[in-house]
């Protein structure tokens, strides 16, 4: 005996909670069917394809006509001017850089030419040279450090107070 759908069984219609239909399976020709748009039925390319399609695409964006004569000529001709205008500026730079070098090296002559005459000069007064102040605030200057007291006293536990030999040395009552 074949299977019989009895009502009640299978696919049944429902609507606010209330049996709407007699329910039963249905034959497949009289479901309805659920509409589908076109581009997701079209077959999508395969990465091989897709890799195809872009060199093809580098390849005609890349391959060009050669160049005339004229054009070839007119190209070589703006390249020169470009790499004598190039020439010009680094020349031009150099010799700024080295009119700046050279007032920075006179500067520093003359100050150096100052501060020895300070110093004869403080010789003659016994007075402490400049130069040591300058020395000495170079120095300092970028540490919070203001004097050589204040730096020996932050160093002190950082010094080495000798060998081995000198502490047994030290300690012996001879």
């Amino acid at each position: 005996m074949r299977h019989q759908i009895q009502p009640g069984y299978g696919l049944q219609k429902y609507s606010g909670g209330q049996k709407t239909d007699e329910g039963g399976a249905r034959a497949a020709s009289e479901r309805e069917q659920a509409h589908v748009p076109a581009a997701a039925l079209e077959s999508k390319p395969t990465a091989a394809q897709v890799q195809a399609s872009a060199a093809a695409a580098r390849h005609a964006r890349t391959s060009r006509k050669p160049l005339t004569e004229a054009e070839k000529a007119e190209r070589r001709a703006q390249m020169a001017e470009d790499a004598q205008q190039h020439t010009a500026q680094r020349k031009g730079r150099f010799q700024q850089e080295d009119k700046e070098r050279g007032k920075a090296e006179a500067e520093e002559a003359d100050e150096m030419a100052r501060q020895m005459q300070r110093a004869a000069k403080a010789n003659e007064d016994d007075v402490r040279p400049a130069f040591l102040d300058a020395v000495s605030r170079e120095t300092f200057a970028e540490t919070n450090i203001n004097s050589v007291a204040e730096r020996i006293n932050q160093q002190k536990y950082y010094v080495q107070r000798g060998t081995s030999a000198a502490a047994e040395s030290f300690l012996r009552n001879d």
